[in-house]
């Protein structure tokens, strides 16, 4: 049997905003997965730019920031065998264009960075992003 693990999962604004949000949580939840913490927050700057460091100072940096503070977005952690591979699964690719039809970007997303939600894609980004939304006081 697989370990146990826990991932972050954020259902960024323009899924909250199309009323997206149980269709994608019930994704989770359906392949076993279970939430364990959960929270609608309004992102502030220093929590975007912290989460997306490595993508500070490159082209698209400032649409992504933008994109992440436009409304508000849902924060939750999920738990599960394998939960950081079958999340990032049900995601789908980055790019909503090379997304299969069946995940959540091919069957909810068009264009970059609007990509209806964020998965952590290892174990230390998940420890990291966690601090970020759930531990730190912006």
């Amino acid at each position: 049997m697989a370990t146990r693990e826990e991932t972050l999962l954020i259902v960024k604004p323009d899924g909250v905003k199309r009323r997206l949000l149980p269709k994608i949580l019930q994704r989770f939840e359906d392949r076993g997965l279970e939430m364990t913490l959960g929270k609608l927050v309004y992102a502030k700057n220093a929590q975007v730019i912290e989460h997306y460091e490595e993508h500070v100072g490159r082209p698209h940096f400032e649409k992504l920031r933008t994109s992440m503070q436009e409304g508000q977005l849902f924060v939750c952690v999920y738990a599960g065998p394998n939960a950081i591979a079958a999340c990032r699964q049900i995601l789908g690719k980055t790019n909503p264009l090379d997304a299969a039809p069946g995940t959540i970007r091919g069957d909810y997303a068009l264009e970059m960075p609007y990509t209806v939600a964020h998965a952590s894609d290892s174990k230390e980004a998940y420890e990291r992003e966690k601090k970020i939304w759930f531990d730190n006081v912006y």
